[in-house]
């Protein structure tokens, strides 16, 4: 079953990017939920070029009714950025699907002046299922780094 879609616009990708920052993977994710997650991305998102298992499931800290997190990265996507929930194998399975210009926009002017870096943070703790572009892979990284080094905006004071 396919899950409800919400897009967004496409945007430009920024090209005032900050160079790559460290990344280590000190979590295991479960074998069963990375087998999962490659048979999902194979029937249902086969052009993706990177996959990543982010949140609980990731960490191997999900429980029997935790979801699967998936990031999805596509060089371009002409409709614009889109999230769904899935039921797949009688597990859920929730999509965040992104190209880098969308992912730039939604890390730097959604997550990061909401003070809750979500998308960023399930970018740079991830793990890799597939990875067809690892150029891809460290640019969506990168962003990630950047947004969570940067911390959120200063908050403004209100003048009376």
């Amino acid at each position: 079953m396919r899950g409800r879609k919400y897009r967004f616009p496409p945007l430009a990708p920024p090209s005032d990017i900050s160079p790559r920052a460290p990344h280590s993977m000190d979590h295991q994710a479960a074998p069963d939920s990375v087998t999962l997650v490659r048979r999902f991305v194979a029937r249902c998102y086969p052009d993706a070029e990177v996959v990543l298992l982010a949140g609980s499931r990731s960490r191997g800290e999900g429980t029997a009714g935790s979801d699967h997190d998936v990031i999805l990265l596509f060089r371009e996507l002409s409709g614009g950025a889109w999230r769904e929930m899935n039921a797949f194998e009688d597990r859920l399975i929730e999509t965040f699907a992104h190209d880098p210009g969308t992912l730039a926009y939604f890390c730097r002017e959604i997550d990061r002046p909401s003070g809750l870096p979500i998308l960023p943070t399930m970018i740079a703790e991830g793990i890799p299922v597939l990875s067809e572009s690892s150029t891809l892979l460290e640019d969506a990284r990168q962003i990630a780094a950047e947004i969570l080094r940067a911390g959120p905006p200063a908050a403004r004071s209100r003048g009376h």
